[in-house]
C-alpha cells in the first residue's frame, strides 16, 4: 500500500473512554487498523482490550480492574488518563493524536504538554446531551464528561463533524468558530447482503409473518435517544394494523420497559422484538420499510445500512437525518405532534404499497453518495487540513518578513544603519 505524503513515519496515540457497543468505536477501531495497515505506530489507552484490534503496529493500554464496579473503572480513567499521556509526551513523540468525542480530546491534550507539535484531531459524533447525558446511568461520569467535552473541543486543531446539523449546534454551543472543521458523513459499514433470495424468504417465514403483508422494522441500541416507545405508540394506533407487523431488533436499557408498554398496548402479536445478531443484514433486506425515530442522531448507521439495502425508510426530522434523506418531506416525520405525521405516512404506504416501488431509484441515489472509503476519506481530510495549515504559516511569515522589511526600510530612512538591532 502506497504511503500519503503526509503521513510517513507517524506515531499515533487515540483515547477511548466509553462504551464499546457504540458505533463510534468501531469507527475508531476501523480508522486505527486503516493506519495500522499503512504501518504507522499507533498506542491506544482504552477501558477494555479489544481482540479486533490485535496488530504489530498497535498497542493498547487498557486502564480498568477486572471484577470492578463500572463506577469504579470510570473513575479510575479519568484520574490516570491525564497522568499516563503527560508521561507519554516525554517518552513518546506523537506527530497525531486522534480522539472521537471532546472528552477524548481532553484526556489526549495532555500528551501535549512536553511534545506543543503533535496536532489534536477530533471527530465529533452527535451532541453531547443526547450521546451522554441522557444515556449515561451514572450522573457523576456524565457531569465530568460534560464539563471536559468543551475542553477538548477548544484545544483541537481541526473538528471532523459527521453532519452540519451536529457542526452548526456544537460550534453555536462551545463558541469554537476559530477552530478549523471539515464535514465528513458516515458511509455504511456493512454492505449489501450477497445472501440469495431464499434466505430471505426463509428468515421471514422464521419471524411468522405469513399473515402479514408488510414488515415494519427498527434496527439499533434500544436507549432513551433512539425514542421507541413514540414508534411503538405511533404504531398502536395506525388504521391499517392489520397489514402490517413491527419488528424492533436491539439490545439496551430500555428493553423490559418497551415490553411492558407493548404488552399494556395489547400488541403482542404485532411487536416483536429480536436480539442484535450477526443476522443484522438479512434482518434489512426481509423487512419493507426502516423507521429511525430518534431524538437526535448524528449521521445514524442504521439508517445508511438501510438505504444500502434498499429499504423504504422514514426518520424523524432531526440530527443528520434530514441531511441523509435529502430533505426530502416524504420520508421525514415530526416528533412533536404525538405521532399524527408518522402515523399518517404509515398508514398511506399500507393502504398505497406501490409508493415504495415509486420512491426506489431515489432511495438507492441517496445510498450511493455514502457508498466510499470512510477511513481514506478521513485520511484525505486531515491531510488537507495540513497543506492549509502549511499554506497559513507561509502566509503568516510572508506578511511577517514583509513588515519587518518596512520597518527596517523606516528605521533606515531615519538614519539607523544597523535596524534589526
Amino acid at each position: 500500500m502506497v504511503k500519503s505524503k503526509f503521513s510517513l513515519n507517524m506515531n499515533i496515540l487515540s483515547c477511548y473512554f466509553g462504551r464499546h457497543n457504540r458505533g463510534c468505536w468501531k469507527r475508531l477501531k476501523l480508522l486505527l487498523l486503516y493506519y495500522a495497515n499503512e504501518g504507522h505506530l499507533i498506542r491506544l489507552l482504552t477501558s477494555q482490550k479489544d481482540d479486533e484490534l490485535e496488530h504489530q503496529n498497535i498497542k493498547q493500554i487498557n486502564i480498568s480492574i477486572k471484577k470492578s464496579p463500572q463506577i469504579i473503572n470510570d473513575l479510575l480513567f479519568v484520574i490516570l488518563a491525564p497522568i499516563y499521556f503527560s508521561l507519554v509526551s516525554i517518552l513518546y513523540k506523537s506527530t497525531q493524536l486522534i480522539a472521537f468525542d471532546g472528552h477524548n480530546a481532553f484526556f489526549l491534550n495532555f500528551a501535549r504538554i512536553f511534545n506543543r507539535s503533535a496536532k489534536l484531531i477530533l471527530l465529533v459524533r452527535g451532541h453531547p446531551y443526547f450521546q451522554n447525558s441522557l444515556n449515561n446511568d451514572n450522573k457523576l461520569i456524565a457531569f465530568l464528561i460534560s464539563k471536559i467535552d468543551k475542553i477538548g473541543h477548544k484545544k483541537s486543531h481541526l473538528v471532523i463533524y459527521n453532519s452540519y446539523a451536529t457542526s452548526e449546534k456544537l460550534i453555536e454551543l462551545y463558541k469554537t468558530q476559530y477552530i478549523p472543521y471539515k464535514i465528513v458523513y458516515n458511509n455504511c459499514i456493512i454492505p449489501p447482503p450477497s445472501s440469495p433470495d431464499y434466505l430471505t424468504v426463509k428468515y421471514r417465514e422464521s419471524l411468522k409473518t405469513k399473515e402479514h403483508k408488510i414488515i415494519i422494522g427498527y434496527a439499533g441500541q434500544l436507549i432513551t435517544r433512539k425514542n421507541i416507545d413514540f414508534l411503538i405508540l405511533a404504531f398502536s394506533k395506525i388504521k391499517h394494523s392489520d397489514k402490517a407487523i413491527l419488528l424492533i431488533k436491539g439490545n439496551g436499557p430500555l428493553k423490559k420497559d418497551l415490553l411492558k408498554k407493548v404488552e399494556k398496548l395489547n400488541l403482542n402479536s404485532k411487536v416483536n422484538f429480536l436480539p442484535w445478531d450477526n443476522d443484522i443484514s438479512l434482518f434489512y433486506k426481509s423487512i419493507d420499510i426502516f423507521i429511525l425515530p430518534s431524538l437526535y442522531d448524528d449521521c445514524s448507521n442504521t439508517l445508511l445500512e438501510a438505504l444500502s439495502h434498499n429499504c423504504y425508510t422514514l426518520a424523524s426530522k432531526s440530527g443528520g437525518n434530514v441531511e441523509i434523506l435529502n430533505y426530502n418531506q416524504d420520508l421525514l416525520f415530526s416528533i412533536e405532534d404525538q405521532g399524527k405525521d408518522l402515523i399518517q405516512k404509515i398508514d398511506s404506504l399500507l393502504e398505497y404499497p406501490e409508493q415504495m416501488n415509486k420512491m426506489k431509484t431515489t432511495l438507492t441515489s441517496y445510498a450511493a453518495k455514502f457508498a466510499f472509503n470512510w477511513e481514506e476519506k478521513i485520511r484525505l481530510t486531515i491531510e488537507d487540513q495540513s497543506k492549509e495549515d502549511d499554506l497559513a504559516d507561509l502566509e503568516a511569515n510572508a506578511k511577517q518578513q514583509n513588515k519587518r522589511f518596512k520597518d527596517a526600510k523606516l528605521m533606515r530612512s531615519n538614519g539607523n544603519s544597523n535596524p534589526f538591532f
